[in-house]
């Protein structure tokens, strides 16, 4: 007799559960000379890394002890997060570990432990791609695009922001305030028909 797998959600962390953006650029407004140093527009944030001055800066910032531990939650994330927990979807968390900050890589752990228990499935990987699921939420379009090719019949959920709005996958549902019931229904229809995650349902 077999037993019914739990279809499988990996949940990101950085921009879609927890606020790295906002909290990165108001500790880079912080250490502003001046005001041409000042970050207004969050798609900013994305461009950057040639930036020397910006760039050292940042470094700063994610060396700094308790920094990722401390990350604000999403609220938008969080909903979706609780809403595939009480329906029952096996919930790995599956975010990437930045080689140069170690101390990410520990503090990522306890943050998830602080806002969803010490039993949380909590994967900090260097290469998403290979992480098996059967939907990834996450809304960095190079994590989702490499882990669709991987995963042939898997699902994308991507958090919109100016970032990624040009990122477009057949197989990948973009979130925002505007279509979240209609995120949740989907979710809910997959797991209760036992319907795959790509197949479309009316």
């Amino acid at each position: 007799m077999t037993t019914k797998r739990k279809p499988i959600i990996l949940f990101d962390m950085d921009c879609s559960l927890f606020d790295y953006q906002h909290a990165m650029i108001a500790d880079l407004n912080k250490m502003a000379e001046n005001e041409s140093e000042l970050i207004t527009v969050e798609e900013n944030l994305w461009h950057l890394d040639n930036n020397p001055v910006m760039n050292a800066r940042q470094e700063e910032i994610k060396a700094r002890k308790n920094w990722w531990r401390d990350l604000p939650p999403i609220a938008l994330g969080f909903d979706i997060y609780n809403h595939c927990k009480n329906l029952g979807y096996k919930i790995e968390i599956l975010t990437k570990g930045p080689r140069k900050f170690p101390n990410a890589w520990a503090e990522k752990l306890e943050c998830c432990q602080i806002h969803f228990g010490s039993k949380v499935n909590v994967n900090v990987v260097t290469h998403k791609q290979y992480f098996f699921g059967d939907i990834l939420y996450d809304d960095f379009p190079s994590y989702q695009s490499a882990w669709l090719k991987q995963h042939a019949n898997g699902l994308g959920i991507m958090p919109a922001y100016p970032s990624n709005y040009n990122y477009f996958n057949s197989r990948l549902i973009r979130l925002d305030d505007s279509n979240v019931e209609e995120v949740k229904e989907r979710l809910t229809k997959l797991i209760k028909n036992d319907i795959h995650p790509t197949t479309s349902i009316q």
